[in-house]
């Protein structure tokens, strides 16, 4: 994921990129950061999320982590490192209205 990030900083604005870095620092790698690529499946995503939730973050902010974390395994698929991504079929909290609402 590291390697990822490299790239991803050009990708985004640098307010983006300090949130979505400090995201991969503090619930990311605890989690998922130690295991080697081929390895992560389905579950330990989900187990990444669920504890994000149980951490009481908003459902919100899951889904940005949960979405960086689906980004880096999309390029991974990309680069042929991966066959499939692990963040598909993973379980997110659901939204609440005010969530959902923009503007």
């Amino acid at each position: 994921m590291e390697d990822f990030y490299k790239t991803r900083k050009n990708e985004i604005s640098s307010n983006s990129f300090k949130c979505e870095r400090g995201n991969l620092s503090t619930h990311i790698i605890p989690v998922i950061g130690s295991m080697k690529l081929a390895h992560i499946k389905p579950l330990h995503i989900q187990q990444l999320v669920n504890g994000l939730v149980e951490k009481d973050l908003s459902p919100a902010t899951v889904k940005k982590i949960y979405n960086s974390v689906k980004s880096s395994f999309n390029k991974a698929v990309t680069l042929e490192l991966l066959l499939k991504n692990p963040t598909e079929g993973v379980t997110l909290p659901k939204l609440s209205k005010s969530e959902l609402k923009v503007g």
